[in-house]
């Protein structure tokens, strides 16, 4: 597996200097910013990444294979694909699933891992993928699809730190 692990991030206003100038015709209803970049060293590598990304309001988490970053500032390296990522209501943390089948809950300020778990074996995998999709509920309940359709509830996480 080629390394996704060529980075980019703040563009500032200047993302043209690396795409080339915007082509942009009357009035836009739309605003976009380049806020990171994620390229294989290996230029000739064929293989598409996984990738993975939320966003809640101005807070940004992107990932490619192995590679995570948050808010274009802080960059992890994992031991396998992050297959999903969700930020918690207040943005606090940062909840991944990976390809490998474990869980984590980092903290987003830090990055420091809160919580680990491995929750999909191998022979549960589904088309070499553990996870479907994780999300926080309005009333804070973590909710987590495995790719072989099991739904795992955490009821009332709470968010504060202590």
């Amino acid at each position: 597996m080629a390394d996704w692990d060529d980075i980019k991030t703040e563009f500032g206003g200047d993302e043209t200097a690396a795409f080339g100038p915007r082509k942009e015709t009357g009035s836009a209803l739309y605003q976009i910013d380049t806020v990171a970049t994620i390229a294989c060293r290996d230029q000739g590598n064929t293989v598409v990444p996984t990738a993975a990304s939320s966003v809640l309001g101005d807070v940004t988490c992107l990932a490619v294979d192995k590679n995570l970053v948050l808010n274009t500032s802080s960059i992890l390296s994992l031991e396998s694909a992050v297959e999903v990522v969700e930020w918690s209501p207040d943005c606090s943390l940062v909840v991944l699933g990976l390809n490998g089948g474990r869980m984590y809950v980092l903290d987003a300020e830090t990055t420091e891992i809160i919580f680990s778990m491995n929750l999909v074996s191998h022979d549960r995998h589904v088309g070499g993928k553990a996870f479907r999709s994780i999300i926080f509920t309005a009333t804070l309940h973590l909710v987590i699809l495995t790719a072989d359709g099991q739904l795992i509830v955490q009821p009332d996480v709470q968010l504060h730190k202590s």
